[in-house]
C-alpha cells in the first residue's frame, strides 16, 4: 500500500514578493508526489497560470479601503473568504498550511486558527508583515529571510528559523556566476530596475546623476534601465544627449541575463529584489519605496547595507549629486564592488527552497495541536 499524499495549502498575496517563494515551494512539494494547493488573489492567479499547472483557488480579498464603508466592505469580504476556505478544508483536509503574507493569505490563516491546523509562516521582508504578525500566535514555525527580522512578537521569537527566500530558478543559477570584472577598457554596466513603484522615480534621477559624472568616467558607463511607458522616449533622449549607451525598455523578459552582466544595480528594496541581488552577488544602491507597508523596504535596505552588499539612500535624501558620487566610487574602485559581491555571496542562501521544504517536513511529522501562544 502506497504512502498517502499530503495536502498542503499555500496562501499568498498576489505580488511577486509573496508569490515567488510560494510557487517555488509548491513546485518542490509537487515534485515529490504531495499535493500543493495555492490560494491567492486574481492578480496572483493570473501570474501563476501563465507559467505553472498548479491548482489555484482565487480569494477575492483586496486591501482595506478608507472610512467606515471601506472597513465594512473589507470585513464582509474577509468573512466570505474565511467561510469559503473552511468549505475547501472540508473537501480536501489540509495536512499543513503555509502562509506567505499579503491580504489574500489572511482568511487562510484565520481558517487554520479556527480549525487548529498546523501553520507555518514565511516572511520575505526584514519586518514581519501584518498578516504574519497576526498569525504568529498560532504558527508552529516562522521561517524568515533575513538573519535579523523585526516585528516578531517576543513570545513567538523561539519559533523563528532562518530559511532565506526562494528565488526564481534562473536567478539561483547566477549564484555560481562570477562578478563581471572585465578589463580597464570594458564598460561599467549599471542595471536600473524599479517596477511600478520605482521606474518613474529612477527615470528622473539616474540619467541626471550619470550626467554629473566627469566625462572620462561617464564614457565608461553602459545603462540597462526599466522605464514607465510615458517616460521611455524622454529617458532615452537624456542618455543620448549626454553620450551614454543605454538600453531602456518598459520590461525585461530576460532580467536574469541583464543581472548577470551588471556591475552595479540601482533598485527599490522589495523582498524579491533584495533576495535576488544576494543570490546573484551583485552590489547595489537601494532606494526604498517610502510608502511601503510598515516601511519594510527601509528595513530590507538597511540590512542589505549592513551585510556589506551596497548602499541604501532614503528617497528624500537621494539627490542627483549624492547618487552620482556613489556611482563614481563604484566605477573608480572595482575592488570595492568586488568585495561587496563577495559579501553578498557569503550571506546568500541559494538553497532557500530546500530549507523551507525542511520546515514543511518537520511540521508534517508533528501531531495536530491547539493554537500555540494564543
Amino acid at each position: 500500500m502506497g504512502v498517502k499524499e499530503k495536502i498542503i495549502y499555500l496562501a499568498s498575496g498576489g505580488t511577486g514578493g509573496h508569490l515567488f517563494p510560494a510557487v517555488a515551494l509548491a513546485r518542490k512539494i509537487a515534485s515529490r508526489g504531495d499535493k500543493p494547493i495555492l490560494l491567492t488573489d486574481e492578480r496572483g492567479g493570473s501570474l501563476v497560470r501563465q507559467s505553472s499547472d498548479l491548482e489555484v483557488i482565487i480569494l477575492p480579498l483586496r486591501k482595506r479601503g478608507g472610512g467606515l464603508y471601506g472597513r465594512l466592505r473589507f470585513h464582509g469580504a474577509l468573512l466570505r473568504c474565511v467561510l469559503s476556505v473552511l468549505r475547501q478544508f472540508r473537501k480536501q483536509k489540509p495536512d499543513l498550511i503555509v502562509g506567505f503574507g499579503g491580504y489574500p493569505s489572511f482568511p487562510v490563516v484565520i481558517a487554520s486558527m479556527l480549525k487548529n491546523k498546523k501553520l507555518l509562516l514565511h516572511e520575505q521582508n526584514a519586518y514581519l508583515g501584518m498578516v504574519n504578525r497576526y498569525g504568529a500566535r498560532c504558527a508552529r514555525k516562522i521561517a524568515v529571510s533575513f538573519r535579523q527580522t523585526y516585528g516578531v512578537p517576543p513570545k513567538d521569537r523561539e519559533k523563528v528559523s532562518l530559511t532565506g527566500m526562494p528565488v526564481r530558478e534562473e536567478i539561483t543559477r547566477l549564484y555560481k556566476s562570477p562578478y563581471p570584472r572585465g578589463s580597464a577598457d570594458d564598460p561599467f554596466t549599471i542595471l536600473v530596475i524599479g517596477g511600478s513603484q520605482g521606474a518613474a522615480f529612477f527615470s528622473h534621477l539616474v540619467p541626471h546623476a550619470i550626467a554629473q559624472l566627469p566625462d572620462k568616467i561617464r564614457a565608461k558607463v553602459r545603462i540597462i534601465q526599466q522605464s514607465r511607458p510615458e517616460l521611455l522616449a524622454t529617458t532615452r533622449q537624456v542618455y543620448e544627449k549626454i553620450g551614454v549607451k543605454a538600453h531602456v525598455e518598459i520590461f525585461f523578459h530576460n532580467i536574469h541575463e541583464e543581472l548577470e552582466k551588471a556591475n552595479l544595480v540601482i533598485a527599490r528594496a522589495g523582498a524579491s529584489t533584495v533576495a535576488e541581488l544576494r543570490v546573484a552577488g551583485r552590489p547595489a544602491i537601494l532606494i526604498p519605496y517610502p510608502h511601503a507597508k510598515d516601511d519594510h523596504q527601509l528595513y530590507n535596505a538597511r540590512l542589505f547595507e549592513k551585510e556589506g552588499g551596497g548602499y541604501f539612500v532614503e528617497e528624500k535624501n537621494a539627490s542627483v549629486v549624492r547618487v552620482a558620487k556613489i556611482i563614481e566610487r563604484f566605477i573608480m574602485d572595482k575592488s570595492f564592488a568586488e568585495k561587496m559581491a563577495r559579501n553578498l555571496h557569503e550571506s546568500a542562501l541559494p538553497d532557500a527552497d530546500d530549507r523551507l521544504l525542511a520546515q514543511v517536513d518537520l511540521l508534517l511529522e508533528k501531531p495536530e495541536g491547539k493554537c500555540v501562544n494564543a
